[in-house]
């Protein structure tokens, strides 16, 4: 499993525990939780992406250089 579904796993798990808290506050808590999770999940996605844009961009210009 990536981080980005471990992190997801995680947002989900507060989720769970959120919907038996027993207070407001804590349902709060572990609501907020969750979503700093689902963020953390979102930023490295997208991080991820441009990772694989950048190594394929640096694949082709080095497969270029070395057809010239």
């Amino acid at each position: 499993m990536n981080e980005v579904d471990e992190y997801r796993k995680h947002a989900a798990s507060l989720l769970e525990l959120a919907k038996r808290a027993k207070s407001n506050d804590d349902t709060r808590r572990l609501l907020l939780m969750s979503e700093a999770w689902l963020h953390l999940a979102d930023k490295a996605s997208r991080l991820a992406g441009q990772l694989e844009t950048t190594e394929r961009l640096i694949r082709e210009a080095f497969s270029e250089n070395s057809s010239n």
